[in-house]
C-alpha cells in the first residue's frame, strides 16, 4: 500500500490484493492516520481481491473517521470491492467515488 500525506489528509492507494495478510498493516496505517486526526482518501482502483478481514477495517477507519467529523472517501473503488462491500451489508454505510 502507497501512503501519501498533505496538509490534514492521508491518501492511500490499496494493493491489488487485500488478504489476511494486508488486514494488520492497513490496520496500522489507518490507526496511524486516525491518531494524527487526518482525512482519509482511498484509491482502490487497483483492488482484485478483497478479504473479510480488510473489508473489515475499512469500513472501520470510515465509521472512525465520520464519528470524529473527518472526511472519509472511497475514490475509483474497484467492481471487486464495491461486491465485497455489498455481499458483507456494509455497502449502504460506504461513500465510494467513480466506482469501477
Amino acid at each position: 500500500m502507497k501512503l501519501e500525506v498533505s496538509e490534514q489528509t492521508a491518501t492511500i492507494s490499496l494493493n491489488p490484493c487485500l488478504d489476511m495478510a494486508s488486514a494488520e498493516s492497513l490496520l496500522e496505517i489507518f490507526l496511524d492516520c486516525d491518531n494524527r486526526a487526518l482525512n482519509l482518501k482511498i484509491d482502490a482502483s487497483a483492488v482484485e481481491k478483497a478479504s473479510t478481514a480488510c473489508i473489515q477495517v475499512i469500513h472501520s477507519a470510515a465509521v472512525s473517521c465520520i464519528d470524529a467529523g473527518r472526511a472519509f472517501q472511497i475514490s475509483q473503488a474497484s467492481e471487486t470491492l464495491v461486491t465485497a462491500f455489498k455481499d458483507l451489508g456494509l455497502y449502504s454505510n460506504i461513500t465510494m467515488m467513480d466506482e469501477g
